[in-house]
């Protein structure tokens, strides 16, 4: 059994989010033994990846359970399936192909982030892949409570912007604020946000995964800029860079923005998330359908750090 840990939305090597990825040939692993690995590897999220009829499978846990969605996790285990074999191919061509996730079924494509290959290895790759579904709607928030756990005012709310939760396959709350000072300044009172994520458990939409603050920047334009920050009262407490939430948002904003609500344009949204040296860059592409789907790329450049073997499994 392989396991691999990637850098994903990282513009270089040692930023960006870490993703384990644990690829399985003919053994599975329950859902507890994925649980008891990512516990004892203490990243965010750990795939797990198989292959079936050419597509990749995924399964998703973090040290608390079993997750139904993960973003920058998806792209780790795309570059888990391409990089191994990159160095017998030409470095200057895309890939593409399909994974699924239960029976959601979506593409993905990924190319190297340099065209000459270093020691005949590619270092890097930039790594696109579809969403399944397209995020909606949830619940809305109470102001006062969310900001309060943040450690902010009411007055501090963007006004005109949604404040509420997203369903992206996760259920992700999504927080307006009125500057990135604001943004920096937040105190999150880890035991307040606890207590909001066990009253917003929504019966039909799941529990509260984290809170994406998020504020617009610059002129509202294509691509919109989007600086964010991302946590949660559990695990790491606060994550670089998040796929599912930056999907999330990015439906929240077509759906609330008078600039872009009904449009037939393609539309991108350039996420700027994280402190410090672990810092994401992730792109969305929203593209409308004629048939009333939309297509959503989720973008980011992924980073090999670690890769070895399995020597134990977590008993069942």
């Amino acid at each position: 059994m392989r396991i691999a840990i990637y850098d994903v939305f990282a513009e270089k090597p040692y930023s960006g989010n870490q993703a384990a990825v644990v690829r399985v040939a003919r053994r599975q692993l329950s859902d507890s033994q994925l649980v008891a690995l990512a516990g004892e590897l203490s990243l965010a999220e750990t795939a797990l990846l198989s292959v079936r009829n050419g597509d990749i499978a995924l399964r998703f846990a973090s040290a608390h359970g079993v997750i139904a969605r993960c973003g920058h996790a998806t792209l780790a285990s795309v570059a888990d399936h391409v990089l191994p074999g990159l160095k017998y191919r030409r470095a200057n061509c895309e890939w593409k192909g399909r994974y699924r996730i239960g029976t959601s079924i979506a593409e993905w494509r990924a190319r190297p982030v340099n065209k000459k290959l270093r020691h005949g290895r590619a270092q890097g790759l930039d790594v696109a892949i579809t969403w399944p579904d397209r995020p909606t709607f949830a619940s809305g928030l109470p102001a006062r409570q969310v900001y309060r756990a943040l450690g902010l005012d009411v007055r501090d709310a963007a006004s005109g912007l949604p404040l509420c939760a997203y369903n992206s396959g996760t259920l992700n709350a999504l927080v307006p604020v009125r500057t990135v000072a604001i943004l920096e300044q937040i105190q999150p009172d880890w035991k307040k946000l606890e207590a909001l994520f066990e009253e917003f458990n929504l019966p039909d939409n799941g529990r509260l995964t984290d809170f994406h603050l998020y504020c617009l920047q610059g002129a509202q334009r294509t691509p919109w800029k989007v600086r964010c920050r991302n946590v949660f009262p559990y695990g790491v407490f606060e994550e670089p860079a998040t796929g599912t939430a930056s999907v999330a948002l990015a439906a929240a904003l077509v759906d609330h923005l008078p600039a872009i609500k009904g449009g037939n344009s393609a539309v991108t949204f350039n996420f700027d998330q994280g402190q410090g040296t672990r810092h994401g860059k992730i792109s969305v592409i929203w593209q409308p359908s004629l048939k009333g789907r939309p297509v959503i790329w989720l973008e980011g450049r992924v980073f090999p750090i670690v890769r070895g073997t399995l020597v134990s499994i977590p008993v069942r």
